[in-house]
């Protein structure tokens, strides 16, 4: 669906998108592969589509998948829950 379409399929009266987190970016990009710039120019054309649709805030997370690995999936808090945590430098 492009982000017109979509910005009209999600209209709503008290709701304005403006905003659009995390478009995918591909890891070529992220570790300098040598097919990055297709990839590059495919994630060029996604902002220029949500600019076209006037969503001119993108948030992201630019690291590699390894962005998980410093991440703690089973922290266990004080009172026995568990969360998400990070972990310290070594």
């Amino acid at each position: 669906m492009r982000s017109t379409n979509a910005k009209d399929h999600w209209k709503m009266p008290a709701l304005t998108w403006s905003v659009v987190e995390s478009v995918n970016i591909h890891e070529s990009i992220k570790t300098a592969s040598a097919d990055r710039d297709k990839y590059i120019e495919n994630y060029v054309s996604t902002l220029k589509n949500l600019s076209l649709a006037d969503i001119n805030l993108v948030c992201y997370n630019f690291m590699p998948v390894l962005d998980w690995t410093r991440t703690d999936l089973d922290f266990l808090l004080p009172n026995k829950g568990t969360a998400l945590g990070t972990m310290p430098k070594l």
